[in-house]
């Protein structure tokens, strides 16, 4: 396509492959109601006179070409003229259109590959179309043959795109301006705001229809949706369907006609998923589970300090259920505040941000809240409704050091307080291992596999990609892993207090007392950092196929990063461990 700037001065009429585009014109869709074996095309007459000659009478004086007569099924003919001054073409005239079209080549379909069978779409610009006789009248009416479109546009069966132009080529036809179009219905328009109907995309490389192939091709059709906003089909596996179609009699001899028309269903072997993915959603349960965690500890620890409570109630004839009912009940009231609170936040998060999140979604927060408070309350609160009451007041550290070797150095003795707690330890360093985890799985698909890697994983095709929501997911399970690690601490303070009152009494320094707090906190760190690295750099590499230097590094900065969080969370348990009254705490001892 060609303006009269980008041609030559030697160029006119008489220049050889070069067409003045004075008009051209455009058809609509075919007319068709659903009926018990497939669709009818419906007749849909126009005025001929449309292409310049004829008329809607079909008078012999006025005569056009005869495949331009016959059985129209397509309406919304327009033609579109240009717009510049009426122009005769004689050679070496000058007073030249806006448009021409220059021949260039020859475009030869057999010189490219077309990929597979299965990735052929109907009026694609390669495709030859054509369709079989649907039933045995049919197929004797067209002598076994297929039935090809012809020069009539407005028939069953349309040309393929056959004339290949170029981008810059558009603005000589979708300029406003450039032509009129009559009739002159909206509908009828040039859609010069989106001139461009359809663009295929071809991935390089060696593309089957295997699973990891096909979650390539959903991944890079997911980002292209996101980022253009345009609807997206994967062709890739499409099933492509015999579609019955009854065409009615021609003008000029053809039978009423019962064909076969290849329809395609896109995307049977690979599907374009717009919601969240499965990472995020794993990401998700993540924190959901490090939430469980320290519901869990902080149940343990409320039970813990009110055991002579519980006793009491025991002797004065309180059994277990009556003990349990009490305390599953205070559970399912903070449950249920925790879940009316985050539900408050969701929604106003949401306006703030403009998101359209239904409200009906935004309560399901509400007994999700209540059920995971049950869940992480109920084994604690089981093993407090015994009916004995000695063995409920039971003192909450056990004497395990007692009957080990003293440990003379520090980081001995910050080490046997962590065995000392072994479940609170472990839930500390169970919520800290998530988040490691989780962020050695991110910064290796960052980092190591340049923001996406496809593998299998139970037998299933799956695509890791690092987005922003994922980054924010695995910050929250990091500094929930945190506040698990601080509330650990906390509560190991509090539980010996007189032991950390009587060290200051026999000479241990603030800064000891402090070290010590920071040891047990970095010896919690090593252990759920270490573990988390390990289990991300074991799912990371099993996902990739191989381990590679990359995704261990990525591990190491996940672990470096879990004892440097685990270092943070003393801050807390410290500034508690500065108040503690020593005086008071070495009477009552």
């Amino acid at each position: 396509m060609l303006r009269p700037g980008q041609l030559g001065i030697e160029y006119d009429l008489a220049t050889a492959n070069t067409m003045w585009l004075h008009s051209f014109w455009t058809v609509g869709p075919p007319s068709t109601v659903q009926v018990e074996d497939g669709l009818s095309a419906r007749p849909a007459p126009y005025d001929l006179k449309i292409w310049g000659k004829g008329a809607a009478d079909g008078g012999s004086s006025r005569h056009v070409p005869m495949e331009f007569a016959d059985t129209s099924v397509r309406g919304g003919v327009a033609i579109h003229r240009n717009m510049s001054r009426e122009y005769d073409p004689q050679a070496g005239g000058i007073n030249m259109p806006d448009a021409a079209m220059g021949a260039v080549g020859t475009f030869d379909p057999a010189k490219i590959s077309l990929g597979s069978a299965l990735s052929a779409v109907p009026m694609d610009t390669y495709f030859n179309p054509g369709a079989e006789g649907a039933d045995e009248a049919s197929r004797q009416a067209l002598g076994g043959q297929r039935l090809a479109p012809n020069a009539n546009v407005t028939g069953l069966l349309s040309q393929p795109p056959l004339m290949l132009t170029t981008m810059a080529a558009l603005p000589a036809i979708f300029d406003s301006g450039a032509y009129s179009t009559e009739p002159a219905y909206p509908e009828y328009q040039l859609n010069t705001s989106a001139p461009i109907s359809v663009v295929r995309v071809r991935l390089a490389g060696d593309v089957g229809v295997d699973l990891i192939s096909r979650e390539r091709v959903r991944v890079i059709a997911e980002e292209i949706a996101q980022r253009t906003g345009l609807q997206v089909d994967i062709t890739l596996g499409s099933s492509p369907t015999a579609m019955t179609v009854h065409y009615p009699a021609g003008n000029f001899g053809r039978p009423d006609l019962a064909v076969a028309e290849p329809w395609v269903q896109k995307g049977v072997a690979a599907v374009l998923v717009r919601a969240a993915d499965r990472k995020s959603v794993l990401l998700s349960v993540l924190v959901l589970a490090v939430c469980a965690l320290a519901v869990l500890n902080a149940n343990t620890a409320a039970i813990r300090a009110r055991r002579i409570e519980f006793g009491i109630l025991t002797c004065l004839g309180w059994n277990r259920r009556h003990l349990l009912q009490l305390m599953f009940t205070e559970i399912a009231g903070i449950g249920l505040a925790a879940g009316l609170v985050g539900n408050a936040l969701a929604l106003g998060f949401a306006f703030a941000l403009g998101l359209n999140i239904p409200w009906s979604h935004t309560l399901l927060a509400i007994p999700v809240a209540v059920a995971l408070a049950l869940l992480a309350g109920g084994w604690p609160a089981w093993r407090a409704a015994r009916p004995d009451p000695g063995e409920v007041i039971r003192p909450a550290v056990l004497g395990v050091a007692a009957r080990r070797q003293a440990p003379r150095r520090l980081a001995t003795l910050a080490l046997a307080n962590l065995a000392r707690t072994p479940g609170r330890t472990a839930l500390g360093a169970t919520s800290l291992m998530i988040g490691v985890a989780a962020l050695t799985m991110l910064l290796a698909i960052t980092f190591a596999f340049r923001g996406a890697v496809t593998g299998t994983l139970l037998g299933d095709a799956v695509t890791l990609q690092a987005r922003t929501v994922d980054y924010i997911a695995v910050a929250v399970t990091i500094v929930l892993g945190l506040v698990s690690v601080a509330d650990v601490l906390y509560l190991n303070i509090s539980e010996r207090a007189a032991e950390f009152a009587l060290f200051g009494a026999v000479g241990w320094s603030d800064g000891m007392l402090n070290r010590l707090v920071v040891v047990e906190a970095i010896g919690m760190g090593v252990i759920g950092g270490t573990l988390g690295a390990a289990a991300g750099l074991g799912g990371a590499a099993a996902f990739a196929g191989g381990m590679t230097a990359p995704i261990v590094w990525c591990s190491v900065a996940a672990l470096v990063s879990g004892v440097a969080v685990s270092a943070v969370s003393v801050v807390v348990p410290i500034a508690m461990l500065r108040r503690l009254p020593t005086a008071q705490l070495l009477a009552e001892g």
